[in-house]
C-alpha cells in the first residue's frame, strides 16, 4: 500500500470513529430520556397545624391513638370463635379420653 492510501484509510477510520461516537452520544441521550435518573428520597414535611382542642388533648396525655391494651383485647366474633372451639374439643374428649384422645362417630 502507498503511503497516499495509508493516508486515506486513516481518515476512513476517522470519520468512522466520529460517527460511532455521535452514534453513542445519541442513544445515550435517549436512554436517559426514557429512564431518567432516580431522584435521592427526601424527608416527609408535616404541614397539618394542630387545633388548640387537639393541643390540650395531648398536654392531658390523650393522643387518640389506641394504647396496647386496645389493640390486644379479643372482641366479640373472636371470643364467640374461641367458645365455639373450646365447646368442640370438650365434646371431642371423651370421659376417660383424658389423654387428648377423641372419639370417632
Amino acid at each position: 500500500m502507498s503511503e497516499e492510501q495509508i493516508a486515506e484509510l486513516i481518515g476512513y477510520v476517522r470519520d468512522l470513529s466520529g460517527a460511532l461516537c455521535s452514534m453513542a452520544k445519541t442513544l445515550e441521550l435517549d436512554y436517559n430520556r426514557k429512564y431518567p435518573p432516580r431522584r435521592p428520597v427526601r424527608d416527609v414535611d408535616i404541614t397539618y397545624v394542630k387545633t388548640e382542642e387537639e393541643k390540650l388533648l395531648e398536654e392531658q396525655g390523650q393522643t387518640g391513638e389506641a394504647t396496647l391494651r386496645e389493640w390486644t383485647d379479643i372482641g366479640p366474633r373472636e371470643q364467640a370463635v374461641l367458645e365455639r372451639e373450646e365447646a368442640a374439643r370438650a365434646r371431642a374428649v371423651g370421659p376417660g379420653n383424658g389423654a387428648g384422645e377423641t372419639r370417632r362417630r
